[in-house]
Parts: structure tokens; C-alpha cells; sequence
């Protein structure tokens, strides 16, 4: 079966979630594209991630494939009044279409859920 047959779905990230999350930000090819390349220690990711659950300004979605977890997906409001998103893909699973599939269906949902007109992307360009 393909990849890219089964349907993405969202859910909330919550705490339960931090070990997932920490291993995919940690993964050598996301730290390479990240703006900070150093890999992220436990503590500073369970503080990070408490805070961001916290804030209503932040939507922060697990996405899944097939009932598994297989990447995240976050859109922060900013100060501009657009909102901004960050995604990740499991190693395993880059190549098939999901991140450009995940993008899509959290860019609706977050710019809904935070009340803004447009979601932005950064892209390190090295």
C-alpha cells in the first residue's frame, strides 16, 4: 500500500507527545535546516513544549497516517496578524507527498482556529 493512499489526520499535540516530537526535532536532516543546527536537549524540549501547549497563539497538531504518528505540525500567530508554520515528517516517511499533504490541512485548520488571513513559512535557504 502507498504511502500517500491513507488519509492524514490531526490531532491536538499534548505532553504524552514530547518524546515523539523531541526525536523528530532531532533528527540530523531537521537540526541541518533548523536556524539552531545544535541538537535539543530534553529538559529545554519539555519546558519549550509546555509553554507552547499553553499558548493560544500557538495551534500545534500531531499528524498522523494510518492511526501513527508520523510528523507535527505547528502554526504560531504573529505580530503581523498571518500565522507561521513549522512542520516535520519522520525520517521514514519523507518523499511520499505527507509534508506537502500536512502543510495543506494545517495551514486551514491553524489560520481557522487562530483567526488569521494567511500562514507563512520560513525557509532557511542553505
Amino acid at each position: 500500500m502507498s504511502t500517500s493512499v491513507s488519509p492524514l489526520t490531526l490531532r491536538r499535540a499534548t505532553m504524552d507527545d514530547a518524546d515523539w516530537l523531541l526525536t523528530w526535532a532531532n533528527d540530523p536532516e531537521v537540526r541541518r535546516a533548523s536556524t539552531n543546527s545544535e541538537p535539543i536537549a530534553r529538559e529545554t524540549h519539555v519546558t519549550w513544549l509546555r509553554e507552547k501547549l499553553k499558548d493560544a497563539g500557538t495551534a500545534f497538531y500531531i499528524c498522523e497516517h494510518a492511526g501513527e504518528p508520523v510528523g507535527y505540525a505547528r502554526v504560531e500567530r504573529r505580530d503581523d496578524g498571518s500565522g507561521e508554520i513549522a512542520v516535520s515528517i519522520e525520517a521514514t516517511r519523507r518523499g511520499h507527498g505527507l509534508g506537502r499533504r500536512l502543510i495543506e490541512l494545517a495551514s486551514a485548520r491553524g489560520a481557522d482556529e487562530l483567526a488569521v488571513a494567511s500562514v507563512v513559512a520560513r525557509v532557511k535557504r542553505d
